[in-house]
């Protein structure tokens, strides 16, 4: 498995975990949704990662995760919830309540996408494969 290394600097530690900024790299400019980062962030991500070697606040750190896990995680967030997104319309529109058959496709679609959501924020927490670790202060 071929690892993904970036260098970022931690802004916030919360028991184990630690929230780290981490400036766009050349890694970011083979990415397919490369361009929607670019039009959300100001030339830099933060991310939460696993934290086992006590990084402080202010600390330059170097957070490795697995190349695949990144596209596995990017399948999980994006393709889960729009599955689920149409079997809860297509469930709203069978179910029709109360003869409101938009109202009810409407109301199928939000609930999944809501439990998609939350399975997916679930996922994450309990599989730490996908959750990038700090491994060294650099």
């Amino acid at each position: 498995m071929e690892l993904m290394e970036e260098r970022g600097e931690v802004i916030e530690v919360r028991g184990n975990k630690a929230r780290v900024k981490i400036k766009r790299s050349s890694a970011c400019e083979g990415c397919k949704i490369d361009s929607l980062c670019k039009m959300l962030s100001q030339g830099y991500v933060v991310i939460d990662a696993d934290n086992p070697i006590g990084a402080r606040i202010g600390e330059k750190v170097i957070v490795v995760i697995y190349r695949e896990n990144v596209l596995k995680a990017s399948l999980i967030l994006f393709g889960l919830p729009l599955v689920f997104l149409f079997t809860g319309a297509i469930l709203g529109y069978y179910v029709n309540l109360g003869g409101m058959r938009n109202l009810s496709t409407f109301l199928g679609s939000l609930i999944f996408v809501s439990i998609a959501f939350i399975g997916i924020k679930f996922l994450f927490k309990a599989e730490p494969t996908y959750r990038p670790v700090i491994t060294k202060v650099a």
